[in-house]
This record gives C-alpha cells, structure tokens and sequence, in this order.
C-alpha cells in the first residue's frame, strides 16, 4: 500500500516522534506491519504497527542527536496476517 504523507516539513527534534494513522482493510491487531519511506530518513527510526481494525500507524522517531527535517515523500505499507 503506497500511501503519500505530508505534513513532514516540520523539523523534528532530537527525541521527538511525529505519527500518522493511515485506514488500509482490511489488517486486524495481530498482523504484522513494516514501513519504508521514499526519501532519505536522515537516520531517523522509522516503524509501523497495527493499532485498530483499519489503521496503521507510521512513527517516525528522531534520536540522532539533533534535528532533522524530511520533506513530503511516500510511505509503503505492508502487512502480513498474523
């Protein structure tokens, strides 16, 4: 699932996180979830899990030492049923 994400224009500071639900169906709880990102993440940690029925959540968690700003890019989805 290729979804577009904006709204990552902003710097993220050291220690910070940003999140977003993304609704894919049908993924259920258990099921397992990856993320990859089409631009460079700037050596951000980059994970997805299922939250609810039909949601994903994508977090981008900035512990690099400083802060790093992305811009708008891509983020591919998989899950796997459980």
């Amino acid at each position: 699932f290729p979804v577009t994400i904006s709204g990552l224009k902003d710097a993220i500071a050291n220690g910070s996180s940003v999140s977003k639900d993304i609704t894919l169906s049908p993924v259920y709880p258990a099921d397992f979830a990856i993320a990859s990102f089409n631009l460079d993440i700037g050596g951000l940690t980059l994970t997805a899990h299922v939250k609810t029925d039909d949601t994903v959540t994508v977090v981008l968690a900035n512990n690099t030492g400083s802060t790093v700003t992305l811009g708008a890019g891509v983020v591919y989805i998989r899950v796997y049923p459980r």
